[in-house]
């Protein structure tokens, strides 16, 4: 499929598990997941830096950084937008999405995927894949807060983490991502051929 730009195109979710405890909490209908948007032969994901520049990156399909383990494929739908319209999209949510904005619970890669894949599809991923966030939300009362990220607010993370932490974060990023690139960076815009 060399021509990207005479549509339609496929979107989907490729999921992966980030704990292992899935395995037995999926049944219930909740786990710990990271998802990457799969358009154009490439996979567009949402991460945590300290700094206000984009956090989306894209990899090649199931490139997926950290430790995560690949758990399925789910197709969302169909997009006619070009690569320079999906480009533009991209770009207008690098200004939302960026990686001090990241928060755990309120702002994580499955918000991006979904918000994304709505833009592309007018539809949303299953509810399932980010529901453990939302309850943990809405129950944050219940757990104790030192295992908890403050939900009042989105907290910029270069306010979260210690000098070293950032230092330690931003090198295992480097050595495990190997990004095909940056996307939605206003003065580094993105080319994913």
């Amino acid at each position: 499929m060399g021509d990207f730009d005479s549509g339609p195109h496929h979107v989907r979710i490729n999921l992966y598990d980030i704990s292992s405890s899935n395995q037995y909490t999926t049944h219930c209908g909740v786990g710990i997941f990271h998802t990457g948007v799969e358009l154009f032969n490439k996979e567009f994901a949402y991460g945590g830096h300290p700094h206000d520049s984009t956090g989306i990156f894209a990899t090649r399909r199931y490139g997926a950084p950290g430790e995560v383990k690949f758990r399925q494929t789910i197709e969302i739908g169909l997009t006619r937008y070009t690569r320079k319209e999906v480009d533009n999209i991209l770009h207008r949510l690098g200004t939302k999405y960026t990686g001090a904005k990241y928060h755990l619970l309120l702002r994580n890669c499955n918000h991006f995927a979904d918000e994304f894949v709505f833009k592309l599809t007018g539809k949303n991923i299953p509810k399932w894949i980010n529901r453990l966030a939302h309850i943990a939300v809405s129950i944050n009362w219940l757990i104790p807060a030192c295992l908890l990220p403050d939900v009042s607010t989105i907290t910029v993370f270069s306010e979260t983490y210690k000098e070293d932490e950032k230092q330690h974060l931003l090198q295992n990023q480097a050595s495990s991502l190997e990004p095909i690139g940056m996307v939605g960076h206003p003065t580094k815009r993105m080319n994913y051929v």
